[in-house]
């Protein structure tokens, strides 16, 4: 990734402060930092966006339309640990951002997904059948796990989708051993370290409560969980409107309008296909 076509991500201020911006936001004070992207991700503190034609990685410096090239070509960016990895387009392999001008290292071979389960990067195979753990040294991968669907990311431990059953496990931290906490969820997402599930039918959202089979009702039908924040957001099925989860009794509140989100500590993003907005929570 350090010998890659240079590509500048647009963010040409004078049109896109003509976005309807209150298309987005019924609560808050939204604005915009930048042109679009293909992909948006968030780690070790800084916000990073890949280009829409997916051929430069840019961190986002702090400013409204400042953002500085860090890297080529991505097929997709890892995001919610300690550092940002990204897929090479080409190989598959999975790479390290340094977090020095455009230095990438070389971490691992392909993967059908890749999750942080606190400040672990972990991986699960190309034919899902195990869960690797990333050992801190380019190249070095520990097996923790067997068959996996899908891997759980951005909490405090990693969780995993049983590909028979659909039941969620969380992994203890040693060895191979995994504890099964909950039944089949449509979602799963984490929120201010806390795990929430969207029921199959999506009638409910639920929170992990700490015990193996405890979970708790918070909120009623939704369409999509958002998490990797400090607050817990889901979309309306029927408006698209975006929700926060207050942490009272079932009590949400309208944060936006239709949109594409993503949550990272207390800021909530929005993306339109024309711009990236922030917003304080």
């Amino acid at each position: 990734m350090k010998s890659l076509k240079t590509y500048l991500l647009t963010a040409v201020m004078a049109i896109l402060m003509f976005i309807p911006i209150s298309t987005l936001s019924a609560a808050g004070s939204w604005t915009i930092i930048g042109g679009p992207g293909a992909q948006f991700a968030y780690a070790g503190n800084s916000l990073y966006g890949l280009s829409p034609d997916k051929q430069g990685v840019f961190r986002y410096n702090g400013t409204p339309g400042s953002w500085t090239k860090v890297g080529g070509p991505a097929k997709e960016l890892i995001r919610g640990g300690p550092y940002l990895c990204a897929i090479s387009p080409t190989s598959g392999d999975i790479y390290r951002y340094t977090g020095s001008g455009t230095t990438w290292e070389r971490i691992g071979g392909p993967g059908a997904q890749f999750a942080y389960g606190g400040n672990t990067l972990y991986g699960l195979s190309p034919d899902k059948q195990g869960v690797f753990r990333y050992n801190g040294t380019p190249g070095s991968w520990t097996k923790v796990g067997g068959p996996a669907e899908k891997l759980i990311g951005g909490g405090p431990y990693l969780c995993a989708i049983s590909p028979a059953s659909g039941d969620i496990y969380r992994y203890t931290g040693s060895g191979t051993t995994w504890e099964r906490i909950g039944g089949p969820g449509v979602q799963f997402a984490y929120a201010g370290n806390t795990l929430y599930g969207l029921s199959p039918d999506k009638q409910g959202v639920f929170r992990y409560n700490g015990t193996p089979g405890s979970w708790t009702k918070v909120g009623g039908p939704a369409e999509t969980l958002i998490g990797w924040g400090t607050y817990l957001y889901a979309t309306s099925p029927g408006s698209g409107d975006i929700y926060k989860y207050t942490g009272a009794d079932q009590k949400w509140e309208k944060a936006g309008g239709p949109g594409a989100y993503m949550a990272c500590g207390n800021n909530l993003y929005a993306a339109d296909g024309k711009g990236i907005y922030s917003v304080g929570q």
